[in-house]
């Protein structure tokens, strides 16, 4: 199994900012798991990095006091981080390996986190002169024994997408052939360049929604070179679908058709090469909806119930994928005359200040969700009487060319992001009346249980909310982190604690 590290890329900046190329340096990141059938994810929460009066540097060593080793563990128990990660630097040389020492420090590291009971895994990280080459392992024990396990890859979140830094092991092959034989992909190739078009194939985007502005989505990410999209959708397609479902050729052979399986077949139709999957199910199928979400890179949202909103909120946030809420309405006066019409694209990154959940954009309102969290039998009769004619259960009015709108401006900031020309806008709110742009830019709540930094929030929390049996200790829906042991010991910052410390090899 594959295991990826997945820093932000402002925690991977702050992890590796040595104080100098002259002496060795040393930083520590907390982090949770995400097991997938393929790979590992550790999500990193957290970096912590010794100040000067902290560690001793040498041009071989460096060593940590007691008294951060004591702030690291004590945080570690707060948290109740699954994984604790040690980072340091070899600046005599460019392509680094572990020592012996280094397997000391971290078998004793190891132990000591073992005997406060912290039940977290240890890894290592070594960084060459100028970060320009790394190696890391997992310090695993067998027969009582430390032995070491390669890390495959490192992940970073960044401005320019998702920067896989290699560190010698093999990562997953991309397929060029087709930049020089897809005539259809030619002028995207033109316009954002090849890095761009690689990046688009390889990333693994998850659609929430397969209606209207979902269709719009898959429709226009296929059309730019997205190779693998899987659609996440329970509903079949009905007559009043038709009229802004993309994809539709033959209105009578689509309705009835579940909306998932329709746009993942009609992708394929357009491009053989990808791998386009429907999943048909919804947000709160805990068989389905987490895993979708663990697999994908990004998450796009069209969903327009706002508990499926926060669900995804919370999920992206739990295992570290941004989030892009793509929406629309149109309003009527009194009369029954149209009045109103807007088309929003707006992003949540988890662990970037620039970009808070969809809860501190006030997009989602609590008792709203309250209110549609309710008892599943309650949600089989109504989802069975479907539209009520006078009720807050109305058919909305929708028209193709709002949600065109919407998944244009959705569609244009994913691929700026994934060539590396800007970061995308956090928020953009179109009045489609009055032609009005407002570019929006909101800022997190420290506390908020989504994106909050406070151990009471699931950002970057993976699955450590889950029992052995799988089922979750806590709601899923109110963002509270893994339950931490009572008698897990704090250590006092002064405590004698055995010390850490690397080496050069020899």
């Amino acid at each position: 199994m594959k295991t990826i590290v997945s820093f932000s890329h402002g925690q991977f900046v702050q992890a590796t900012s040595w104080r100098g190329w002259d002496d060795e340096d040393t930083s520590y990141a907390l982090g949770f798991s995400a097991q997938s059938p393929n790979e590992n994810r550790i999500l990193i929460r957290e970096v912590l990095v010794p100040a000067d009066d902290e560690v001793t540097r040498k041009p071989y060593y460096v060593q940590p006091s007691p008294k951060f080793l004591c702030r690291l563990y004590n945080r570690a128990a707060r948290l109740g981080a699954t994984d604790v990660i040690q980072l340091h630097d070899h600046p005599f040389c460019r392509t680094p390996h572990f020592s012996g020492i280094d397997d000391t420090a971290g078998s004793r590291f190891s132990s000591d986190l073992e005997r406060l009971g912290i039940k977290a895994r240890v890894s290592q990280i070594v960084f060459g002169r100028d970060n320009e080459k790394y190696d890391a392992r997992i310090v695993l024990e067998k027969d009582r024994r430390n032995c070491f396990a390669p890390v495959p890859g490192m992940e970073v979140v960044s401005a320019r997408g998702w920067d896989c830094h290699d560190n010698g092991y093999a990562l997953p092959a991309v397929d060029t052939s087709p930049l020089a034989a897809s005539g259809f992909e030619s002028r995207n190739i033109t316009a954002f360049g090849k890095t761009a078009v690689h990046a688009l194939h390889r990333i693994r985007v998850l659609i929430l929604g397969g209606g209207g502005l979902g269709s719009a989505m898959a429709y226009m990410l296929s059309r730019l070179g997205v190779r693998r999209i899987d659609v996440l959708d329970r509903d079949w397609i009905d007559a009043s679908n038709i009229n802004r479902q993309y994809f539709v050729a033959k209105p009578n052979a689509a309705i009835g058709r579940r909306k998932a399986s329709f746009l993942a077949r009609a992708m394929r139709l357009f491009n053989h090469k990808g791998q386009y999957q429907p999943l048909n199910a919804n947000i709160f199928d805990y068989g389905c909806g987490p895993a979708a979400v663990k697999r994908a890179d990004v998450v796009i949202c069209t969903l327009d119930s706002q508990s499926a909103r926060n669900e995804a909120s919370v999920l992206c946030a739990r295992y570290g994928k941004p989030l892009l809420n793509v929406a629309n309405a149109i309003y009527l006066g009194e009369t029954g005359r149209l009045e109103s019409a807007f088309a929003v694209a707006q992003w949540f990154i988890p662990r970037d200040p620039d970009y808070p959940c969809l809860r501190c954009q006030g997009v989602i309102n609590p008792e709203t969700v309250s209110a549609e969290l309710m008892s599943d039998r309650l949600k089989e009769m109504r989802e069975r009487a479907g539209y009520v004619v006078g009720t807050p259960d109305s058919p909305a009015p929708q028209v193709i060319p709002i949600n065109s709108v919407a998944a244009g401006f959705a569609s244009w900031e994913l691929v700026m992001w994934l060539s590396g020309v800007r970061k995308p806008t956090p928020f953009i709110h179109y009045d489609v009346m009055s032609h009005h742009l407002n570019l929006l830019r909101l800022t997190r709540d420290p506390g908020c249980t989504v994106c909050g930094e406070d151990i009471h929030s699931c950002l970057v929390t993976g699955d450590a909310d889950l029992n052995l049996e799988g089922e979750a200790q806590t709601s899923p829906h109110n963002g509270l982190p893994p339950r931490i042991d009572s008698a897990t010991p704090l250590l006092p910052e002064s405590c004698g604690s055995a010390v850490a410390t690397t080496t050069k090899e020899g």
